[in-house]
């Protein structure tokens, strides 16, 4: 049962999936004509696939630690290869859990031909025991065409979703896998979809109940947030598509009250180009706002979160660092409602954190859980206002 949440856009949308599908498809088959190959299986050797972004390597990266505790796999030499966006805090984070890593530079992939070809190249002279891809939305190309070109004696994956993949894709990607792990169906929060994950492939039960992120004291990085004028809120305005970007504007209005009648200093984090030249974050003299967008590396940006009295953003990798890093900061996330369930809203245990959905989301949120998938939610994000998320600031400085 597929629930298309705003159909105004979904003509062109499904124009671009169209397009996308054609691509994959021919991707895919150029990789396993010209790479796929076999290659001396080396024994104790594991490799995880984990393509995703930032908020998804959040949601999954403590897995590696079961992955590493477990009685299945405890010995065995794990590589772990992933997007190159997380990698510097993946190498940090991961280190004892991984034995070595692998980063594909996504867009380096898609504009520089020599880099791709080579890339698949490297791929293709691996060789594992066992490969697992544990990702939920799973895609023809980048998961599953690259669990075909490796070598390995066993490949395990989730049977996931069709977020990002057609049921003829999947048809024929399956075929590459020993074994694909059934989820429960419907609608689950994305950690707990991990956990049924790695709890069914090394058939042990997980005591981790929450993403957590323990950050190693006196690094050099750590020194940017002790300079920053206590307490201080962070804004994120940033995020991949268009139709999940709050107004700048809205976010000034908040940022304000929270400046006026919260005492807050305000920091501004993100990407070089998340933040416009005209910004009222930046225009406005009585914000007097830190603006730190483009100027930090993503280690330096996890010690900011974790001593931010509050961190205000769209729905982005910002705002699972910042569960993960402490249950101490008020977190506030916008969402038109893309994802509804699986990245947003946290659990009830999280009792620091607060969503808010664009009206007829909310409006109608018990139904849109119990959908199987959903395509993307294309509601205006501005039609939340910005007395909404006060309000739900303030529930949480209760």
């Amino acid at each position: 049962m597929i629930y298309a949440m705003n159909c105004l856009p979904c003509y062109n949308a499904a124009m671009i999936f169209k397009q996308k599908i054609i691509a994959k498809n021919i991707l895919s088959l150029f990789a396993c004509l010209f790479f796929a190959k076999n290659i001396k299986i080396v024994r104790k050797t594991l490799l995880v696939i984990r393509l995703d972004g930032i908020g998804d390597y959040t949601l999954f990266r403590n897995f590696l630690q079961f992955l590493r505790s477990s009685k299945k796999y405890h010995d065995y030499d794990i590589t772990l290869l992933g997007d190159k966006t997380w990698a510097n805090i993946s190498e940090l984070l991961d280190k004892s859990y991984v034995n070595r890593f692998v980063w594909l530079d996504r867009n380096k992939f898609f504009k520089d031909p020599l880099y791709a070809v080579k890339f698949l190249h490297s791929l293709s002279n691996m060789s594992f025991e066992t490969i697992i891809s544990p990702v939920f939305t799973r895609n023809l190309f980048f998961t599953d065409t690259f669990a075909k070109i490796i070598s390995a004696e066993h490949k395990i994956a989730s049977y996931g979703d069709f977020t990002d993949i057609t049921q003829s894709q999947k048809a024929v990607s399956n075929k590459w896998y020993n074994r694909l792990i059934m989820p429960t169906p419907g609608i689950k929060f994305e950690f707990d979809r991990n956990k049924e994950f790695f709890e069914a492939l090394v058939q042990e039960k997980s005591e981790i109940t929450r993403p957590f992120i323990s950050l190693p004291e006196n690094l050099p990085e750590s020194e940017i947030s002790k300079l920053l004028p206590k307490p201080y809120a962070v804004i994120f305005v940033g995020g991949t598509e268009p139709f999940r970007r709050w107004s700048e504007a809205n976010y000034a209005q908040v940022a304000l009250h929270l400046k006026q009648n919260h005492s807050l200093n305000i920091v501004l984090c993100g990407g070089p180009k998340d933040l416009n030249m005209d910004s009222p974050l930046t225009a406005n003299k009585s914000l007097n706002a830190i603006n730190l967008t483009g100027k930090t590396s993503l280690i330096e940006l996890l010690y900011i979160l974790k001593n931010a009295e509050a961190v205000i953003s769209n729905e982005t990798g910002s705002v699972h660092l910042a569960c993960a890093l402490s249950d101490k900061t008020k977190i506030v996330t916008v969402s038109n409602g893309n994802n509804l369930g699986r990245f947003a809203p946290y659990p009830a245990l999280f009792k620091n954190y607060k969503a808010v959905f664009h009206p007829k989301v909310e409006n109608d949120f018990d139904r849109l859980l119990k959908r199987d998938f959903t395509t993307p939610c294309y509601y205006d994000i501005n039609e939340i206002t910005p007395a909404d998320v006060i309000n739900a600031y303030e529930t949480l400085s209760r």
